[in-house]
Formats: C-alpha cells, sequence, structure tokens
C-alpha cells in the first residue's frame, strides 16, 4: 500500500463509500446514474497523469462521465501500478441476501460478479505489463451457491480455477486434520513459552480430559472429538463453542485456566442455539419470507425423538399435516411430502442417516456438510430407509437440544 496509485485507488473507493452512506446495490445504481457524484469523486482521486485525463476533466466540467468512463479510469489507475509483490482481492458476503431482493434477482446479480471476476482475471489483470507483482481477485462462495451460478464449463472451472476449503476429517484421522491444526494453533498462541509448541501441546494444555466414546463406553476419546460430533465441520463451529466455553468460565470459574468436560456439557445448550442460528441463516438465503418457527414447530410431532425409523418420520408429517387445518405455510417443502421435506432437512444438514457397512465396521453415518464433494454439491439422503424397527435416521446431535429433542 505504499504506492501513491494504490492509495488513490483506495481513495475513490474510500470516498465513494462516504458519500453513499453504504455500499448497498441500490446505493451503486444510483452512483452510476448521478453524474455529478461520478465527476466529483474521479477528479479528485484518479489523477493518473498528474493532471487529470481528458475523460476527468469533461467529467468536472460537464459531468458527461459514464459508467464505461468510470472502468476505464480504475483500469487505468491499476494497469499503472508498479507492485513489487502479488496482491489478492478477497469478496466475501455474498451468501447474505438483502430481504428486499428475491432469491432469482439475487442469484443474477451473483451470477454477474462472479462473470465480472472472472472476465478480470483473465481478460485485464492477466495482460498488465511492466509490473512484477500481479493483482487476483477471489470471490468466496459456498459450494451450493457456486452450483446455482451454471457457470459454463462449471466443472473445469471448480477443477483447475477453484479453491475447495474441505475442512472435512474422520474421528480416527482428527488429529491430521486441517480443523484441528487450526484449533490447536488457534489455542498454543496463547502459551508464552518461549519456544514453538508441538502438534497438539496448545489443545491438550486446555483440554487435559477425555470423552466417554458416543458407541462404545469402555472406550475413551479426546475431547475434540466431541467438538466435531457438535459441529458441521467447520473451523467458525469450533471457535464459537470455544468462544461459549470462554465467557462461561470467567462467570462461573473466575480462577478456572483450563477447560472441563463438565463446562463443555454445561455450554451445549447456548452452542445449540448458535448452530440452530446457522440453519436458520441458510433457510434465510434461499426463503427470505420463510417463518423459521414453522420449520421448529414441525419437531414438536416427533415427540422428543431425535433418532428415527422413516415410518416414525412420515407418521410426524401426517401429523403435522392434519394440525395446518389447510392453512398454507411459507416454507413450501413442510407441505410438498416426506420425501421432499427430508431432503430439504437433509440440505439443512439437520438431518442424517446411518449406512450399514459391515459386521466389523458397523454404520457409517451421512451428512450433507460431508458427502458434499467439488463434483456432488447437492447429495441425496435416501427415503425409506431399513426395517419398520429400525431407526437409520437422526436430528443432528448439535441441534438436539435447541429442537427440544432426545433425554
Amino acid at each position: 500500500m505504499n504506492s501513491s496509485k494504490f492509495q488513490n485507488l483506495r481513495s475513490a473507493i474510500e470516498s465513494y463509500y462516504s458519500e453513499a452512506f453504504s455500499p448497498e446495490i441500490v446505493n451503486a445504481i444510483e452512483f452510476v446514474e448521478n453524474i455529478e457524484l461520478q465527476g466529483k469523486i474521479i477528479a479528485k482521486f484518479l489523477e493518473v497523469g498528474g493532471k487529470g485525463s481528458s475523460s476527468v476533466k469533461a467529467a468536472v466540467s460537464g459531468f458527461q462521465t459514464t459508467l464505461l468512463d468510470i472502468e476505464r479510469q480504475f483500469k487505468e489507475a491499476i494497469g499503472s501500478l508498479k507492485l513489487g509483490k502479488d496482491h489478492i482481492v478477497f469478496i466475501d458476503g455474498v451468501d447474505i441476501r438483502p430481504d428486499d431482493i428475491d432469491f432469482d434477482t439475487y442469484i443474477e446479480c451473483i451470477k454477474g460478479l462472479a462473470n465480472a471476476v472472472w472476465s478480470l482475471n483473465l481478460d485485464y489483470f492477466a495482460k498488465i505489463r511492466d509490473s512484477k507483482g500481479r493483482i487476483k481477485v477471489v470471490l468466496l462462495l459456498r459450494p451450493d451457491i457456486f452450483d446455482k451460478i451454471k457457470f459454463h464449463n462449471s466443472n473445469a472451472k471448480m477443477r483447475d480455477n477453484s479453491v475447495v476449503l474441505d475442512w472435512k476429517t474422520t474421528y480416527s484421522d482428527y488429529r491430521t486434520s486441517r480443523i484441528y491444526r487450526l484449533a490447536d494453533n488457534l489455542l498454543g498462541k496463547q502459551q508464552k513459552i518461549g519456544r514453538e509448541l508441538k502438534l497438539g501441546e496448545g489443545w491438550e494444555h486446555y483440554f487435559n480430559y477425555k470423552i466417554v466414546n458416543y458407541r462404545i463406553a469402555e472406550r475413551l476419546d479426546d475431547p475434540f472429538i466431541g467438538f466435531l460430533r457438535y459441529s458441521f465441520y467447520r473451523p467458525r463451529d469450533v471457535i464459537s463453542y470455544l468462544d461459549i466455553l470462554k465467557k462461561y468460565v470467567e462467570e462461573h470459574r473466575p480462577s478456572g485456566d483450563v477447560f472441563t468436560d463438565k463446562d463443555f456439557t454445561n455450554c451445549q445448550q447456548a452452542y445449540s442455539d448458535y448452530l440452530l442460528g446457522e440453519v436458520k441463516d441458510y433457510l434465510g438465503f434461499y426463503h427470505s419470507e420463510a417463518n423459521f418457527d414453522e420449520l421448529t414447530g414441525f419437531f414438536r410431532f416427533m415427540h422428543g425423538r431425535s433418532r428415527f425409523s422413516w415410518r416414525e418420520f412420515t407418521g410426524a408429517f401426517r401429523e403435522h399435516s392434519l394440525s395446518l387445518r389447510n392453512r398454507i405455510l411459507t416454507i413450501s417443502e413442510l407441505q410438498e411430502g416426506p420425501e421432499q421435506l427430508l431432503q430439504f432437512l437433509y440440505s439443512m444438514n439437520v438431518v442424517g442417516y446411518d449406512e450399514f457397512v459391515d459386521e466389523k465396521s458397523g454404520n457409517f453415518a451421512h451428512w450433507c456438510f460431508r458427502d458434499r464433494t467439488a463434483v456432488v454439491l447437492n447429495p441425496k439422503i435416501p427415503p425409506n430407509l431399513g426395517a419398520a424397527n429400525e431407526k437409520p435416521y437422526s436430528v443432528h446431535p448439535g441441534l438436539v437440544r435447541a429442537l427440544k429433542l432426545g433425554k
């Protein structure tokens, strides 16, 4: 950021934000339409040639700057930079949809943004000469949103031009996983011992106890298994639980400097509420008008069951449908049929299912966040699994308390 021209570019952007009050879509459109505002900002900051280009002078005198002029001026400013090292610009937050913009329209906006990023990287930034460093724009997208964009040749773009952040692991291999290293490194930074910590030292200092294996009572596991079991295998889930634990200990054991298994249990309700909030945010992206109470209300008809059979699930669906008395819901999947509702709950990571492997391996738990890959972006859950007395389906353990299920 030492380049004066880089400072000029940043100043122009910051000036727009300050004068437009908030960088929302409506304000962006108003900015394009407001010739006078364009002229003032560009004339003030983007003096690429030292005295300003002819188009800027025209904007000052006649306020006739067009959108293409703005684009050209920004490109001229960026192209004149002499960078000593590479710079990456990350665009985040596109998975938060404004309430006043419908889903299809917003997807079109994201599609336009994605195509613009692709064009900038391929057709402009890659062709800038006389600069050692390069600029690249990276758009941060959830896989399901990427799938909705319907990019041309999207499989190749996903494979060759994308980085998929995969935090998945297994209980047996958790110690070599990226998510464990992240948590261990985060806690290790709190230790001022004058040396580099080995893998696991930071984590084991704060969590120096064992938990009982949830399937085999005689077996003990590292407490990190508990974090995995109650999360969607995302860094922010683990960090959120750590933050809840930290606040709990500060309030109940001010002198405590490590966490206990009792702390973990006592914080499960607060964490479950957090995780349900994540489901609500996910639902809000696709259904801005959805009443979330309709979704949580369905689970009252599960009668406390967190693990259930297909027959029990369809029975709950019938009971719920009868209770509606022809009332129209904002979440259509609650009325379409048990198969559609089961898939809907699975796609939001609310419900998963067990697949029997063999006598030695037992069951393999399927969750949408674990089954999703760069190729299979929308995995399916099979309905009508198991015999009448089997219960292959289950609500995610991290959501059980918030949905008032289980013991």
